[in-house]
């Protein structure tokens, strides 16, 4: 562990303690956000460093719920594909192909993130120990995992039917299976690991200012489709 390396542990053992109130509270662990794999964020932390962010089970929404913008101080909405675990992970290394067997499905998916929780320029600890960001997941339909790298699937995203934007790939994103290989090395530091049953997300597509209710809809190309209706 590098000197540098440590203040970064210490956000995410803060994250991990705010966890723990939120399950003392009655809420659990979802699943798991894999951080700064693609884009100008890749890296931003120091050179292969993939912290995570924990998902909670009270924020994964299935395609078609409903969410008013206004439970958030500031919605950003991003396409990312949503891996559900079938078998436990513990290893701290594995190899990409355990982590293929590990995986039940993939899915299309949006994280929902809350861009104003913290003031700019905190120090990246403080962005750690606030979760990135994260706000929760919505989980859309999807098939079992191949044996292709998923960052190149072409998505979609529209808005009440329109697109938004043009059609994009993970071209910038790190393969996913590496990505949750890197999470799996991450959680492994805390005494964690993937159980079966958890959804973790690898990275974003594009991301996209939510700023008026409207029905929100990514299609990831041979994966599936998700949506969500942003209410007032």
């Amino acid at each position: 562990m590098t000197q540098d390396t440590e203040p970064l542990l210490a956000g995410l053992q803060v994250q991990l303690d705010t966890l723990r109130l939120w399950e003392r509270s009655g809420d659990s662990l979802a699943g798991w956000k894999v951080a700064l794999t693609s884009g100008n964020a890749r890296d931003l932390m120091g050179p292969g460093f993939r912290p995570f962010g924990y998902v909670l089970a009270s924020r994964t929404l299935l395609s078609g719920a409903a969410l008013s913008r206004h439970s958030l101080s500031n919605c950003h909405l991003e396409p990312e594909l949503c891996f559900t675990v079938g078998a436990d992970l513990h290893d701290a290394l594995p190899s990409k192909q355990k982590v293929r067997d590990s995986l039940a499905s993939v899915e299309a998916g949006f994280e929902i993130n809350e861009m104003r929780r913290l003031p700019r320029f905190c120090p990246n600890a403080v962005v750690l120990a606030d979760g990135l960001s994260n706000w929760g997941i919505v989980v859309g339909t999807g098939v079992p995992v191949v044996d292709t790298n998923l960052a190149a699937t072409e998505v979609r995203v529209l808005c009440d039917g329109d697109p938004v934007g043009p059609q994009v790939t993970g071209v910038e994103m790190d393969d996913p299976l590496d990505s949750i290989a890197a999470l799996c090395g991450t959680l492994a530091r805390f005494g964690r690991g993937l159980r079966a049953g958890d959804r973790v997300i690898t990275g974003s597509f594009s991301r996209h200012t939510v700023t008026a209710p409207g029905v929100w809809s990514a299609e990831f190309a041979g994966v599936g489709e998700v949506q969500l209706k942003v209410e007032d």
